[in-house]
This record gives structure tokens, sequence and C-alpha cells, in this order.
């Protein structure tokens, strides 16, 4: 795993509220009546944690995440239809939606690098209802 410019136990605590910035950018370039329908996908508990606290109050919904914990809370009653998704690959997206465009990256230099220059897709129109696919997306760590 590459190093960053700090150790990871510091490199942690950056990139969070840039990152929430993004993804409300990303949510609010949504016509209002597909917000409706869209939730926001992390590839962590660190993303999907940050999201929905730095979130708060912005009228995001909360994010979601295959990763430890949230997998377990599930994806609610919403009927998703769009998803913003926070990291991967989008090959990997298209193979259950029928859109998947990179809206724009992460960027934040003092976070780990796996964390920086990630993209973040809006996925639209899901092939599949989000439920049948929660199994696959499970990852616990």
């Amino acid at each position: 795993m590459k190093k960053g410019l700090m150790p990871q136990h510091f490199a942690d605590r950056f990139g969070w509220e840039e990152l929430t910035g993004k993804v409300y950018g990303a949510f609010n370039s949504l016509p209002e009546s597909e917000r409706a329908s869209t939730l926001i996908y992390a590839q962590n508990y660190g993303e999907a944690g940050a999201i929905n606290y730095y979130g708060q109050g912005k009228g995001l919904p909360n994010a979601i995440s295959g990763h430890n914990n949230f997998w377990i809370w599930g994806v609610g009653e919403k009927d998703v239809r769009t998803l913003i998704i926070v990291g991967g690959k989008k090959e990997d997206y298209e193979t259950v939606f029928e859109q998947v465009i990179e809206f724009t990256r992460t960027d934040n230099r003092y976070c780990m690098p796996y964390e920086n220059n990630m993209p973040i897709f809006i996925a639209r129109n899901l092939k599949q209802d989000l439920r049948s696919l929660w199994n696959d997306i499970r990852h616990f760590q």
C-alpha cells in the first residue's frame, strides 16, 4: 500500500469535508425529480460515515455501504434508480446501470493515497432492484 505524506492515523483525519462537498455537488446537479430516487454509495464505512456526518442539514440522503455494519443497515425502503457512487471502477458499475458518468474526483493531498483522486460517479437507471444486489456488495473486514 502506498504511503501518504503523513502516517495513516493522521491522514485519516483529512479529506472528509471535501469528499462530502464533492458528493453534495453531484447530488445537486441532478434534477429535483431524480433526487427523490437517489442514494449515495460509499466503498467503506469511513467514507459513508463522513458523508453522513458532514452532510447533515444539507439535504443529502444518508450514504449506504456494503462495508461492515453499513451492510447490516441495508438500503432502506426507497425505490432507488440513481446512485452517487464514491470510488470504484466505472466498468464494474456499467453492468448494473444503464448510464454511468464520472462527475468529479476527490482532491486532498494529506489524506491516504487510496482516498485521493477517487472518482465520484453518477450511475442512473439501475437495471435491477438494489436489494437483490445487496448480498453481493457485502464486505466485512
